[in-house]
C-alpha cells in the first residue's frame, strides 16, 4: 500500500506505517535485496520554495531509510533519492486524496542477489 506524508512535513501517516513493516519484513526475508527510497512532494505552490521542497522530498525517503535501518537492515542495501516535485501522481489534484497520493515515497529495487 502507500507510503504517504502530512504535508510539508517528513512524518509517515498513520495509515503508512503498515506499509514500512511490510517492506522491513520483506527485507530481512530477502538479505541480499538492495533498494532505493524515492522521496515526492506535492505540486508547485504547496511549499514554501523549491529549496525546501527537494529537502523535503529527501527528508521523506530518508524518514523511510532510518526506520529501517534503525530496526537492523544494513545501512548499505537502502540509499535515498529527492525527486521535489519532479514526479507527481496528480499535477493538477482534484481533491485532498489526489493532493496527499503525491506526498510519498516510492520503492525502487536495485538488486536482488
Amino acid at each position: 500500500d502507500a507510503i504517504n506524508f502530512y504535508g510539508n512535513s517528513s512524518k509517515l501517516t498513520p495509515r503508512s506505517i503498515p506499509s514500512v513493516s511490510a517492506l522491513f519484513k520483506l527485507m530481512k526475508k530477502n538479505k541480499k535485496m538492495v533498494i532505493r527510497v524515492e522521496g515526492h512532494v506535492n505540486q508547485p505552490g504547496q511549499a514554501p520554495d523549491p529549496a525546501f521542497a527537494q529537502q523535503l522530498s529527501v527528508d521523506r525517503a530518508q524518514t523511510v531509510a532510518d526506520y529501517l535501518t534503525s530496526n537492523g537492515i544494513e545501512k548499505e542495501r537502502v540509499t535515498t533519492l529527492g525527486f521535489s516535485n519532479k514526479f507527481m501522481l496528480f499535477p493538477n489534484p482534484k481533491n485532498d486524496t489526489e493532493g496527499e497520493a503525491n506526498r510519498r515515497v516510492e520503492i525502487n529495487v536495485i538488486s536482488i542477489k
